[in-house]
């Protein structure tokens, strides 16, 4: 082993031993080599013989596998400081006792981190065994992400690459007084410190597994436990960031993410006479900590489950389900709102203007399954109605714009976009959206074009694509020539339209 290995491996072990092979002999084999890292495992007072298993581990991997023991501490806060004291690498890892990484995971992340002079790097992770990890993140490399200004509030656990000299130089350690959730003021500290965040997108690196088991604690609390714990979470990354942007970005992952599914899945499940206490506790963390720049950065529909929650209205609350409610896309007077239930029905209009939505995606899941096709002489496009209120159809078209490349992804755009051929959208006798495009004016436009369905909003424009796994073709006759017009399916089913001779 090197004097100074490349990175140190933290791993804090309580009562994990069927788990605990897979995770090490993921790093045992390791394409960077076990003379490029060590493995720091403390055993917190585990009773299933963990302990042992991790002794077996190191004896026959001297200088690689060290193990240190320890009286259960209730969680992992303190055997994540005490691997960290002894760790001696110059990143640091840590790694869940019941995960494991892909072979060349420490190898791309080392690599990463030098190459891009990283002070973190953010593995891509996937759950298993029916554990869900947010892949917002994950879809390309990041070499230098900004926090919180991004979706990296969406990735505050532990289970990253860090530079020590970082970690030692500001002090930063886990807090002892939190028994679930310290990892995610660990991680805050650490970002708002790095000169450089980079994210590695897929191939996953972290696979992040879901015990069987119950003693987990992270799955066996009540929803006041899991609330009491939220709220020291949130009280920790307060007494780090102070107020203003920076705090709103990131408390914004907790009122949509783990204190929007408290109010989600258990409002349903407690019984009634339990209800008013748990929308009471919550709304008072809400009157807290639930800012107006955090409201901003809200999807619409968990805005309005707040507006609901902070009123004590328990049947509304019920009413918006265990899951993102379905928005309309409703345009007035310019202006775009995502209408739900309560719209110009006593909830003020701000809580239902997107600005924490990704409209172009929302408009894109509102259409829901479509068609593409050649038929009875037109470019008959179909999608289904259910995302746009009734009196926006006509502020929506479908057009034909230049495909110089593969068709874009669903964006906003300022002006309308050039289209050789545009044609409005109507409501059909089955209650499906219709666009309905001469084929013969196609023709008259050679070359290659994507499908797009365009909703304009004041001076902007909606630009989606049409999805359609339909493949058609018609000859056209023109001027004693014959031009061939193609529909085909393109990179994730968006629609191009093909013109030849």
């Amino acid at each position: 082993m090197a004097a100074v290995p490349d990175v140190s491996v933290v791993i804090p072990v309580y009562n994990t031993a069927a788990y605990l092979p897979a995770c090490l002999d993921s790093l045992l084999g390791q394409t960077i080599g076990t003379d490029r890292l060590e493995v720091v495992a403390v055993d917190d007072g585990s009773t299933d013989g963990s302990g042992a298993l991790l002794d077996d581990y190191a004896a026959a991997h001297p200088g690689v596998v060290r193990v240190v023991h320890q009286a259960n501490s209730g969680g992992p806060a303190r055997p994540c400081n005490v691997g960290l004291d002894h760790a001696r690498g110059r990143f640091v890892f840590f790694l869940g006792s019941d995960d494991y990484l892909a072979g060349d995971g420490l190898a791309r992340m080392v690599a990463a981190a030098d190459e891009w002079d990283a002070d973190v790097v953010v593995p891509a992770m996937v759950g298993v065994n029916g554990r869900v990890v947010d892949q917002r993140l994950f879809h390309r490399d990041e070499p230098d992400m900004p926090f919180p200004r991004s979706n990296l509030p969406f990735s505050l656990s532990n289970t990253k690459l860090f530079r020590r000299a970082l970690l030692d130089e500001h002090g930063i350690r886990y807090a002892l007084d939190m028994r679930v959730g310290s990892d995610q003021p660990f991680a805050i500290s650490a970002m708002l410190a790095a000169r450089r965040i980079s994210v590695l997108g897929r191939p996953h690196i972290y696979f992040a597994v879901r015990r069987d088991d119950a003693d987990n604690i992270s799955y066996t609390t009540t929803w006041r436990d899991r609330l009491a714990a939220i709220v020291s979470v949130i009280e920790h990354i307060c007494a780090i960031v102070p107020p203003g942007d920076d705090r709103d970005a990131i408390i914004r992952r907790h009122f949509g993410w783990e204190l929007n599914k408290i109010v989600m899945r258990n409002i349903a499940d407690v019984a009634p006479d339990e209800r008013p206490e748990l929308l009471a506790a919550v709304a008072a963390v809400a009157d807290d900590y639930l800012t107006p720049g955090v409201e901003r950065l809200l999807k619409v529909g968990t805005r309005l489950r707040w507006w609901h929650v902070r009123r004590g209205d328990i049947p509304a609350v019920l009413a918006l389900g265990d899951s993102a409610p379905k928005v309309r896309a409703h345009v007035e007077d310019g202006e775009l709102f995502l209408v739900l239930p309560g719209f110009r029905d006593g909830v003020p209009d701000d809580i239902f203007r997107p600005t924490g939505d990704n409209v172009p995606n929302v408009l894109q899941r509102g259409l829901g399954e479509q068609t593409a096709e050649l038929r009875d002489g037109a470019l008959q496009v179909t999608a289904s109605s259910e995302g746009i209120a009734a009196g926006t159809v006509g502020a929506l078209s479908v057009a034909l714009v230049a495909a110089e490349g593969p068709p874009a992804p669903a964006r906003l755009v300022t002006g309308e976009p050039a289209a050789v051929v545009r044609v409005p959208v109507e409501v059909g006798a089955d209650g499906r959206l219709h666009a309905e495009a001469d084929v013969s004016e196609i023709a008259a436009h050679r070359g290659r074009w994507a499908a797009r369905w365009q909703l304009r909003v004041g001076g902007d424009v909606y630009d989606v694509p049409v999805r359609s796994a339909l493949t058609s073709s018609a000859p056209v006759r023109r001027r004693l020539r014959t031009t061939t017009v193609e529909v085909r399916p393109g990179l994730q089913d968006r629609v191009v339209v093909e013109v030849r001779s």
